[in-house]
Formats: structure tokens, sequence, C-alpha cells
């Protein structure tokens, strides 16, 4: 990638530790909702709960990579992703407690919302480069983003 203005390296998403309750929780639930799907005789709903349990517990129990993040005169890139300034149509700069992030927003109607961990960048440098190509805007956090939270993601 050419003409980095900005890169950093840092986890892909903050990793919350999961204890044997978050798993056994996450079982007695999907457990609950096979015995529902059987009643019902959907055969189709209980092998996706099976397989959705699967991916569940096995996403609770990936750890993060460390990722390349950076922001270039075209645009920011996670990794090999270039999401490019044209295709953007705002970003905010999110301060919170576990870590700072980068949230864009996209031209996309489905997942619209970019987000980028910030690790220890300075916040106000990430903000002036950016706002050279794209508005300031202040995105809140998803219904999507609340609910990961709450059950633990």
């Amino acid at each position: 990638m050419k003409d980095i203005l900005l890169s950093w390296h840092t986890e892909e998403y903050r990793h919350i530790p999961k204890d044997t309750r978050w798993f056994k929780r996450a079982i007695i639930f999907a457990i609950f909702l096979l015995v529902v799907s059987l009643y019902l005789q959907n055969f189709l709903f209980s092998f996706l709960i099976v397989v959705g349990t699967f991916s569940f517990i096995t996403l609770g129990r990936r750890h993060p990579n460390i990722v390349e993040f950076g922001i270039t005169n075209q645009g920011v890139f996670a990794d090999k992703t270039l999401y490019l300034f044209q295709t953007l149509e705002s970003f905010w700069v999110r301060e919170e407690e576990h870590g700072n992030t980068l949230v864009l927003k996209s031209e996309r109607h489905i997942m619209p919302y970019i987000i980028i961990p910030l690790g220890n960048e300075d916040i106000d440098h990430v903000r002036e480069l950016i706002s050279r190509k794209l508005h300031e805007f202040p995105h809140e956090k998803t219904p999507a983003e609340v609910f990961a939270e709450y059950i633990g993601f």
C-alpha cells in the first residue's frame, strides 16, 4: 500500500474473556430453542440452531488477530481491505473506556458502519487526517453493537 499517512497495529476487535457460565448459558439457551423447534417439527430451524450454536461458541472462544490498520490518501485500510474515501459518507472517533474506535459510515445499505479500533493512536491526529476527506458526524452505537456487548461479544 503506498502513500500511507498513518498506520498502526492492534487487535482486530476487543476480546472479552468468557467464563464457563457464559458457555453454559449459551448451550442452555440453544437447547431450549432446539426443544421448541423440534416440538414445532421445524427441522430446518433445528439444524440452523445446531450450526448457529457451534458457530457462536467457536467465535466466543476465538482470540483476535493483530491487524495493521492505516490511513492513506485514498482511504482507510484494515489488513488488506481498503475503504475508499469516495465510498464513505462520514466518520466519527468514538472515545470509550476500553479503547477508542474509528467509525466510518459507508454508502452500503447492509452493514453500513465500519468500526476500526484505534489502539494507542492519537485520536486528534486521526481526526485531523480523515477530516481532510470526510466530514465528521456523531455515530451512536447500533442496536447490533449494543446487543453484542450485552451478550459478551
